[in-house]
C-alpha cells in the first residue's frame, strides 16, 4: 500500500478539491484569521488538558476543558484589568514627555554637534510629536475603541470556536479521517502525527526565543542602569511572541522610562540615555530577527535559516502579524506534505523521504 503510485482517481480528487479550496479562501477569507487564532488557542491549551486528564482520569473531559478554558479567560481578563489602569495612570507622564520632545531633541542635537555629529533630529521630532499626540487624543482613542467593538463578533467567534476545538478535537480528527478511503487512513494518521511534531517543535522554539530575548533585554537594561530592568526583561520576553509589534512596544516603553527617569548610574542626560536604550534594544531585536529566530526555528523545523528569515519578513510586510506568527510552521507542514506527495507520485516509500525525527 505504501508503494502504490498516485492513480487517476487521486488526480481527479485533487482536481476537484483544489478549486473548492480556492473558492472557500476567496469567499470566506475573513473567517480564516479568527479560526486560525482559535485553533492556535486550542493547540496551546490541549497539552494542559491532556496532563490533567491523565492525572485525574475519573473527571469527565468536558469538565476539565471547561475549567481550564474558563481559568485561562479569567487570567487574560485579570491581566488586562491590571494593565489598563496602569496605562491610564502613565498617560499624563507620557503626554508631558511628548510635548517636551522637540526641546529634548534640540538639546540632544546640541550635545551630538559638540561631538562632531550633525543628525538634525529636531524636525523629525516635531513630526513624531504631532503624530503620537494625535494617536493619544481621547477622540482618536474613542474611534479606535469603536472600530474594535465592531469586531466583537470575531472575538466571540475565536472564544467559542477555541472552546469547541479544545473539547471535540479528537472527534473532529477521527471524523475527518473517516472521510478518507480505508486504505489511506494509516497514511493520514502518520502525516497528522508528523505535523503535530512540527508544531510542537515550533512552540518550543518560540518559548526558547521568548526566554532568550527576555534575558538579553533584562541583562542589558540592568547593565546600563535602566530602572525596572527585570520588569522590562519580562515584558519583552512576553511580547516577543508578537512579531514586530511586540518588540516595538517594548522598545517604546523602555525609551519612555529612560526619558523620564534616566540611568541609575551612567553620567548621561535623559535624552542621551533614551537614545542609548533605543539603539541597544533595537540592536537586540535586529539580532533576533536576522540570526536567532532563523537559526532556532531552522534547526527545530529543518528549514533553511534564510527561508525562515524571508518567510517571516515577507509575511509581515505582505499579509500581517498573524501570518508572520504562523508562516514558519506552515512552511514546515507544507514541506512534509510535499515530500509525501512526491514520494507517492514516484511509487516510493513516503516515510523514507521524511527526516527521521518526524
Amino acid at each position: 500500500m505504501l508503494n502504490q503510485p498516485v492513480t487517476l482517481r487521486h488526480l481527479l480528487l485533487l482536481g476537484l478539491l483544489t478549486p473548492a479550496f480556492l473558492w472557500f479562501v476567496q469567499n470566506f477569507s475573513p473567517l480564516i484569521s479568527p479560526l486560525l487564532v482559535a485553533a492556535l488557542l486550542a493547540y496551546l491549551l490541549n497539552p494542559l488538558v491532556g496532563f490533567v486528564s491523565g492525572r485525574l482520569p475519573r473527571l469527565p473531559r468536558p469538565f476539565i476543558v471547561a475549567f481550564i478554558y474558563l481559568s485561562f479567560l479569567v487570567l487574560i481578563i485579570a491581566a488586562t484589568s491590571l494593565l489598563v489602569p496602569t496605562a491610564f495612570a502613565q498617560y499624563p507622564v507620557v503626554l508631558d514627555a511628548l510635548h517636551s520632545l522637540p526641546e529634548i531633541v534640540a538639546q540632544l542635537d546640541t550635545d551630538l554637534a559638540s561631538l562632531g555629529l550633525d543628525l538634525s533630529l529636531t524636525d523629525a521630532a516635531r513630526s513624531l510629536e504631532s503624530r503620537l499626540i494625535q494617536s493619544l487624543d481621547p477622540a482618536a482613542a474613542l474611534q479606535t475603541l469603536q472600530r474594535a467593538s465592531a469586531n466583537i463578533v470575531w472575538v466571540l467567534l475565536v472564544v467559542v470556536m477555541g472552546y469547541y476545538l479544545l473539547l471535540d478535537w479528537a472527534r473532529l480528527r477521527n471524523w475527518l479521517f473517516n472521510l478518507l478511503p480505508a486504505e489511506q487512513r494509516p497514511d493520514a494518521e502518520r502525516l497528522y502525527d508528523a505535523i503535530k511534531v512540527v508544531w510542537r517543535a515550533y512552540l518550543l522554539g518560540q518559548l526558547a526565543l521568548m526566554l532568550i530575548m527576555g534575558l538579553l533585554t533584562g541583562i542589558t537594561a540592568a547593565a546600563i542602569g535602566l530602572p525596572g530592568a527585570l520588569d522590562i526583561g519580562i515584558l519583552t520576553g512576553v511580547l516577543d511572541i508578537i512579531p514586530s509589534l511586540g518588540p516595538t512596544i517594548a522598545i517604546f516603553i523602555a525609551a519612555i522610562i529612560a526619558w523620564v527617569r534616566g540611568s541609575t548610574f551612567l553620567p548621561l542626560s535623559e535624552p542621551a540615555f533614551m537614545l542609548l536604550v533605543i539603539v541597544l534594544f533595537s540592536g537586540i531585536q535586529l539580532l533576533e530577527n536576522v540570526w536567532l529566530r532563523p537559526q532556532i526555528m531552522g534547526q527545530r523545523l529543518r528549514l533553511h535559516p534564510g527561508l525562515v528569515f524571508l518567510a517571516v519578513i515577507g509575511a509581515l510586510a505582505l499579509v500581517g502579524i498573524l501570518a508572520a506568527l504562523v508562516i514558519v510552521p506552515l512552511l514546515a507542514t507544507a514541506d512534509i506534505l510535499l515530500r509525501y506527495a512526491r514520494a507517492r507520485a514516484a511509487g516510493e516509500d513516503p516515510w523514507a523521504s521524511l527526516p527521521p525525527t518526524y
